[in-house]
């Protein structure tokens, strides 16, 4: 039985373009270009939607930066009455890369004050951006590292030349998922994670090399089109607003987020090797008082794979195994 989703293999190239010309710097994670930017900003906190990941949190935590929480609107978006503090900052996630439009909306409002996390946002690339936005290019393809952040023109960030190139990074994982061996390269993607997290460099050569060579226009119509088949058969049956799941002409989707009443394990999925990511586990056991919504959406919602490795048949497949679980 063949895995559907899951950690990427190898990413096969061709010759693409790059999508990304115009970041201000390309750094190994996501992590590190929030941690360039509390180097930078150096603010006197930051507030963090509680429904995020604790690779999120820890840049805070190591700057010992106090983190603010805020809860989601039933759509997943910020609430207006969010008042932001004299040099404190704002964190938005851009969820499943469906939130441009809110996105470009709360840059209208925070400005430089707004860092955006376009983790599940790859394809998003800001013109002219009044704010910081990070993304990651492990979410999206089979390379070991790599994050572009992008800011204001006026932005005072460091040059690349700050910081050595990264080579240290584990790329066997993407081997062995080209093989088929995902439970075998399983342990040494986990390892590589914890790698890009330890200190900030500069983006691999090898993964600057994959990535200059991907073909983003056939990934990006490859991952529109399997949502576009999901939610159309899963729509009924979401409890997610629809405001949400409408895939505006800019977007291309990390997954498909499915929030079915009554649940369905996320077990009953992986058994047949069906691969959504609980996103996130840590929220549920996280202190807070007031985030009920956030940890319903980290036990429940169902991100199903949808990317450019998947065609019909897999979509088919997945729409199988959710009738016959439920």
């Amino acid at each position: 039985m063949n895995a559907v989703g899951g950690y990427f293999e190898w990413e096969p190239t061709a010759s693409g373009e790059p999508l990304h010309p115009h970041a201000r710097l390309a750094l190994n994670s996501g992590r590190s270009c929030v941690g360039c930017l509390l180097n930078v900003e150096k603010p006197t906190a930051v507030w963090v939607p509680f429904y995020c990941c604790d690779a999120l949190l820890e840049p805070f935590r190591a700057a010992d930066i106090p983190v603010k929480y805020y809860g989601l609107e039933p759509d997943l978006s910020v609430s207006p009455e969010i008042e932001l503090g004299h040099g404190e900052r704002i964190v938005v996630i851009n969820y499943f890369g469906l939130q441009n439009k809110q996105v470009a909306a709360l840059a209208d409002r925070w400005a430089e004050f707004l860092w955006v996390d376009n983790t599940q946002a790859f394809f998003h690339t800001p013109a002219a951006p009044k704010a910081f936005y990070f993304n990651s290019a492990r979410k999206f393809f089979g390379v070991p590292d790599g994050g572009y952040l992008y800011g204001p023109d006026d932005a005072a960030l460091p040059s690349p030349d700050t910081w050595q190139r990264n080579a240290n990074y584990r790329f066997e994982h993407l081997i062995l998922r080209e093989q088929g061996e995902i439970s075998a390269g399983h342990e040494i993607f986990r390892e590589n994670e914890r790698r890009n997290g330890e200190a900030i460099t500069q983006m691999s050569r090898l993964s600057e090399s994959i990535l200059g060579g991907v073909d983003y226009t056939r990934a990006a119509r490859i991952r529109r089109e399997n949502y576009q088949y999901l939610h159309g058969e899963l729509a009924s049956r979401n409890q997610l607003q629809a405001s949400l799941l409408h895939l505006d002409a800019d977007a291309v989707p990390f997954c498909y987020p499915f929030l079915p009443q009554p649940p369905i394990l996320h077990q009953q999925l992986w058994d047949q090797q069906i691969f959504a990511p609980q996103l996130w586990a840590e929220c549920v056991s996280r202190e807070g008082d007031v985030f009920d919504w956030e940890r319903e959406l980290s036990r429940a919602l169902l991100p199903l794979p949808i990317d450019q490795r998947l065609g019909r048949a897999e979509m088919d497949r997945i729409l199988e195994v959710l009738d016959a679980v439920a």
